[in-house]
C-alpha cells in the first residue's frame, strides 16, 4: 500500500493590491511615461520601428494630453504633469534624419543615448549632430564607452565604462551629462550605486530592476515595429504600467505558478521523474 499523498500547501492570500491602484491615482495629477527607441527606418534593413509608425505613435500620446520632456527632467519629477519622454538607445544616424522632424512635428523633445565606441562612424551620430540636438532642447545622455553588459564586469571596468563615457561627453559637448542608459537595460544595485557614485542623476533601465532605486533604475518601454497598434496602445495604457509596476501582481503569479506544480503532483496525475 502507497503511503497517503498530501500536496504541499501553498498559501494563497495577498494584501490588497494597493501599489496597482497608487500607480492608477498618481496617474490622475502627475504621471511620466518614458519610451524607447533605437534605429528608425527600413525594418529590414534592421531599424526598430518605422517612420510612419514613429509618427502615428507620438501622434497618439500627444492626443492624450501628453507634454514634451527630456528624460532626467521626466523621471526625477522636474517635469511635472502627463510628461513624454522619448529616448533614443545607442545613437543611430537615423535619430537624426528621421526622427527628429517627427518628434519636432509633435512638439516633443527626445534624448539620446549614444555609444561613445561608435560615435562619428558610418551610421551613428557625430558630435556634431550631438550638438545640433541639445541646441534644439534634446538631452545626450551616456550609453558608456563600449555597451558591454554591467553586470558582468568588475569593479574597476563597471567604473571606468560610467565615468569616461560620461566625462567625455562632458568634453565633448560641453555641457553636463546627467543620465545614463544601461546597455541592454542589464542594471542591478552594485551598477545603480556606480552611477549614483559617478555623478549621474537619473538610469534609464527595463522591468524587473527593483523599484526602489527609482530614477536610477527607470523602466521604460522599448517599442519594436512588428508589435502593432492595437499592443502599443496596450502597453503605453496606465492600467498595463501600473500592473506592471505592482510587486503584488508578481507575488500572485507566483502563487499560482506554485498552486499550479501542487495540482500536477496530486495522486492520479503523470509526474515527471
Amino acid at each position: 500500500m502507497h503511503p497517503r499523498y498530501y500536496p504541499p500547501t501553498v498559501d494563497l492570500r495577498l494584501p490588497r493590491p494597493r501599489g496597482v491602484s497608487f500607480a492608477l491615482r498618481r496617474g490622475g495629477r502627475d504621471e511620466t511615461l518614458v519610451l524607447c527607441y533605437h534605429a528608425v527606418g527600413d525594418l529590414a534593413a534592421g531599424a526598430f520601428v518605422l517612420p510612419q509608425e514613429l509618427d502615428w505613435q507620438l501622434g497618439l500620446l500627444v492626443k492624450r494630453g501628453y507634454r514634451p520632456a527630456t528624460f532626467t527632467s521626466a523621471v526625477t519629477g522636474t517635469a511635472r504633469g502627463r510628461v513624454l519622454a522619448v529616448s533614443f538607445d545607442d545613437g543611430h544616424a537615423s535619430v537624426l534624419g528621421k526622427a527628429f522632424p517627427i518628434v519636432a512635428k509633435h512638439g516633443l523633445v527626445g534624448t539620446v543615448f549614444p555609444r561613445l565606441d561608435a560615435l562619428g562612424h558610418e551610421g551613428s551620430l557625430t558630435v556634431a549632430d550631438l550638438a545640433f540636438l541639445l541646441a534644439e532642447g534634446w538631452e545626450v545622455g551616456s550609453h558608456t564607452l563600449t555597451h558591454p553588459r554591467l553586470t558582468t564586469l568588475s569593479d574597476a571596468a563597471l567604473r571606468h565604462e560610467l565615468t569616461e563615457s560620461k566625462r567625455e561627453l562632458e568634453r565633448r559637448l560641453a555641457v553636463p551629462c546627467r543620465s545614463i542608459a544601461y546597455p541592454q537595460g542589464d542594471a542591478d544595485a552594485r551598477v545603480i550605486a556606480a552611477a549614483v557614485a559617478a555623478g549621474y542623476e537619473a538610469g534609464a533601465a527595463v522591468s524587473g530592476v527593483p523599484v526602489e532605486h527609482g530614477p536610477f533604475a527607470w523602466s521604460r518601454i522599448g517599442v519594436h515595429g512588428r508589435e502593432g497598434r492595437l499592443l502599443f496602445r496596450v502597453r503605453v495604457s496606465r492600467l498595463f504600467r501600473a500592473v506592471r509596476s505592482s510587486t503584488h501582481v508578481t507575488r500572485l503569479i507566483r502563487a499560482f505558478a506554485a498552486w499550479g506544480v501542487a495540482v500536477r503532483a496530486l495522486p492520479g496525475q503523470r509526474v515527471q521523474r
